[in-house]
């Protein structure tokens, strides 16, 4: 049996758990890059 997925749908359930979870924890979000 076939899922549907809607992607955009999920992606944003990410990012909101992702919000909830940086200000919950008090994280400060920042980028690096690691050059090898």
């Amino acid at each position: 049996m076939a899922v549907l997925i809607d992607g955009k749908k999920i992606s944003a359930q990410v990012k909101d758990e992702c919000k909830e979870r940086v200000a919950k924890e008090n994280m400060d979000v920042t980028l690096a890059v690691i050059q090898v």
